[in-house]
């Protein structure tokens, strides 16, 4: 087990989860919220960055990851990444229990969408941010992420890293280099989040929450990302206006699609991914469920009307 080299690429992990803090510390300070809610952040930033520097100092022999390295890190990661998360909700007191505060962030970088918090009201914009960031953060792979920092190697040590982050059955390279992937394969995941963004601003804001229509957008594309589906008003999904149930629900299907499948489309082989079988058993998949929930719920609406009808 090549440690070093472990430690090396979890310290840029802690650096980069430090970074990724920012953006709900920039949150709390738009929305001037009390200093304690900025501290929530502050902390926890500069614990990661500074113990991210001192693990950049071991400098490792071999700069090769193996299959083992490549599972002990994606399990690793996980553990560091949901240890530090889940600190500013238990230094601003929206989540006081820190293993609850642990649940939520991993439901968050797992996309799982499971959630100990019972009034969402309560909770801060920057704890609403942070949350439902996380989902954004986990829904492609944070370790897919970092494959664009880590040396480029020729034995394809850097595939072991993407095999054990990444969910599918159809694992692998894009183009030839490996950092050209994960940049690709990125530039794919931010491109189609801006885009529901700005077809969800399309939409009239939520009745009683006018002034947060860009805000609450925003955590529903993340949300939609991920396709974990924090919720971040009383009854979730369920005030948002048809137009916007359905962006989010065909986002979702997007979502869940495997993403070298897109880029296949924007080099022109739509045919290849046509042709595809994970492709088809994805969309089989979705219209069976779909068909069951739809059934459902009419089974239901008839038993509640019939109801009704003889009282």
């Amino acid at each position: 087990m090549n440690y070093k080299l472990l430690g090396r690429i979890l310290g840029k992990i802690m650096i980069l989860e430090g970074i990724l803090m920012l953006a709900p510390l920039l949150v709390s300070i738009i929305y001037r919220e009390n200093f304690v809610y900025q501290l929530a952040f502050i902390a926890p930033i500069a614990t990661l960055v500074t113990l991210g520097l001192l693990l950049q100092i071991p400098k490792p022999k071999r700069n090769i990851i193996y299959q083992k390295e490549g599972f002990a890190l994606v399990a690793l990661v996980w553990i560091i990444m949901t240890l530090f998360g889940a600190v500013p909700f238990v230094i601003n007191r929206d989540i006081p229990n820190y293993i609850d505060a642990c649940f939520e962030i991993m439901s968050g970088f797992t996309t799982t969408g499971a959630s100990v918090i019972n009034d969402i009201t309560a909770i801060s914009h920057s704890s609403l941010f942070w949350r439902s960031f996380s989902h954004w953060i986990g829904g492609m792979g944070i370790l897919v992420f970092v494959l664009i920092f880590i040396p480029e190697s020729n034995d394809g040590s850097s595939m072991h890293l993407l095999r054990a982050e990444s969910p599918g059955p159809q694992v692998g390279k894009i183009v030839s280099k490996m950092k050209m992937t994960t940049r690709i394969l990125y530039l794919i995941y931010l491109g189609m989040t801006v885009i529901e963004l700005a077809i969800l601003m399309l939409d009239k804001p939520i009745p009683g929450y006018e002034d947060e229509k860009f805000f609450f957008s925003l955590l529903a594309t993340f949300g939609t990302a991920g396709t974990g589906g924090f919720g971040f008003v009383p009854g979730s999904m369920e005030l948002l206006n048809p137009f916007s149930q359905y962006v989010i629900a065909i986002f979702l299907i997007l979502f869940g699609v495997n993403f070298g499948l897109y880029y296949l489309i924007l080099v022109g082989k739509a045919r290849d991914v046509l042709r595809s079988e994970e492709v088809k058993t994805y969309f089989i998949i979705v219209a069976t469920a779909v068909a069951f929930v739809f059934i459902s719920l009419v089974g239901k609406f008839n038993a509640l009307h019939q109801f009704d009808y003889t009282t």
